[in-house]
């Protein structure tokens, strides 16, 4: 859609509006890595030595074909279709008021506290020197690109912005929303960012390509085992969580005291797979891409519980209730299960 729009004709702006619509209808999120393309195409306008008018024209186009796509994709589909306290809640942006900033500067700390996670583990080495390849490729195109070109400063001040606006759009317009959800997947940015990186090491050092095979072959391979890890770990905690929901419908079944109950509380959180136990303490990302939704603050329990015959019709509670002597009627190493007033409670250990 981006790379559509990058080229000043009518008709490349329809069609990118099109696709717009289409990309934001499928994951909203995915509006950073437009922006971080298009960012790509005007590195290579600069390497190319392009005019800045004619750099101009293909970002106002580019841009153009977002607005218009947002646009139509907001009052057309999102207030149709977007259903759901959830999405609804969500998708709110920052009131215009004395509490603006504040709420800008309080998303903005809580997504540093997640990419401090990121910048901590075990693979830090890889987004320094995405961080530290970028600087040095950038200027190695700003050198190239203002060698006898009458407009040094002004394309010394578009790859500077353009390094801004970068490391911005790996977050991007969701330092704006009310209620942002602080999880790895929105940051599709950062994938953007990465692709973005390896472009500029390309164009830098594009006359020795065995420099930009190397790095490309090292982020790569580290990634795909990092990414093969990740998979892995999840799909282990799944199937312990598919084995402890089972366990509670079987135990809701046999002491007979759920046959007449139509909610379940959830005390505290499902444990780590064993094999994740130590994972998570090495690899602190790993806390955040491990999904644990056995809780009672998130619906997929609900979710997971109704996939079983035996507690297909329950509810989660979001009320509070009181544990007193006498509650619980069984337990286990993971869980305690039992009955206040008409809910079923599970408490794990």
């Amino acid at each position: 859609s981006s790379y559509v729009a990058y080229q000043y004709k009518p008709i490349n702006i329809i069609i990118s509006s099109i696709l717009t619509i289409a990309f934001l209808s499928l994951y909203q999120a995915a509006l950073n890595t437009y922006a971080i393309f298009l960012l790509a195409f005007i590195i290579s306008d600069v390497v190319k030595k392009n005019s800045i008018s004619n750099i101009t024209k293909n970002t106002a186009s580019s841009v153009a074909g977002l607005m218009v796509g947002y646009f139509a994709y907001s009052y057309f589909i999102a207030k149709r279709l977007v259903t759901g306290p959830y999405n609804i809640e969500h998708s709110k942006i920052i009131e215009i008021n004395s509490s603006l900033f504040e709420g800008i500067i309080s998303n903005v700390l809580s997504f540093y506290r997640m990419f401090s996670t990121i910048l901590n583990g075990d693979n830090y080495l890889i987004y320094y020197s995405l961080f530290f390849a970028l600087i040095i490729s950038l200027i190695v195109i700003v050198l190239k690109a203002i060698k006898r070109d009458e407009n040094k400063k002004t394309k010394l001040l578009l790859v500077v912005l353009i390094l801004l606006a970068s490391m911005f759009f790996i977050i991007g317009p969701m330092i704006f929303l009310k209620s942002p959800i602080y999880a790895p997947r929105v940051l599709i940015g950062m994938g953007g960012f990465m692709f973005f990186c390896c472009l500029c090491v390309f164009y830098a050092f594009e006359d020795k390509q065995l420099i930009s095979r190397i790095y490309f072959s090292f982020i790569l391979l580290i990634s795909t085992i990092f990414s093969y890890g990740a998979y892995n770990a999840i799909n282990a905690q799944f199937q312990l969580e598919e084995s402890i929901v089972n366990r509670i419908s079987q135990d809701i079944d046999y002491l007979g005291f759920g046959r007449d109950k139509k909610n379940i509380k959830f005390i505290g959180t499902e444990p780590y797979a064993p094999i994740n136990e130590n994972i998570v303490i090495k690899h602190p990302l790993m806390r955040e891409l491990i999904p644990r939704i056995i809780n009672n603050d998130w619906m997929w329990s609900e979710v997971l519980m109704q996939r079983n015959v035996f507690s297909r019709n329950y509810r989660l509670y979001d009320k509070e209730v009181k544990l007193e002597n006498g509650w619980k009627k069984s337990g286990n190493n993971v869980y305690d299960i039992g009955v206040v007033g008409e809910t079923i409670v599970v408490r794990f250990n």
